[in-house]
């Protein structure tokens, strides 16, 4: 099953699961999801695969003024590119990646 929707109408989910068993719950509702999910805003399948999420790795590479910058790139290109690309998705991914920013600057 791929849901990139929850029947809320949320996209954000957080795995609560435990190693290779994933356990998808809403951000809004909590409705719990036991498939493999396609999360497109924050945890996409082709960035998830393996032991660490891509996202991870980067930002442990840079240090964090660098993360906040790489950050800040993507919700340029995500809020200027919505109306032609991928639309409530892409500034749903421009909002994620601005929380992260500010995560980032807060430290």
């Amino acid at each position: 099953m791929i849901i990139m929707q929850c029947s809320c109408g949320c996209v954000n989910f957080r795995n609560t699961g435990i190693g290779s068993l994933p356990v998808w719950e809403c951000e809004n509702c909590e409705r719990v999801y036991t498939d493999n999910i396609d999360d497109p805003v924050n945890q996409p399948n082709h960035y998830t695969y393996g032991e660490i999420e891509t996202i991870d790795y980067i930002r442990d590479k840079l240090t964090p003024e660098q993360f906040e910058g790489y950050c800040i790139g993507n919700v340029l290109k995500y809020i200027s590119r919505y109306r032609h690309k991928g639309g409530k998705v892409d500034l749903e991914k421009g909002k994620n990646y601005l929380g992260l920013a500010i995560e980032a600057m807060e430290g």
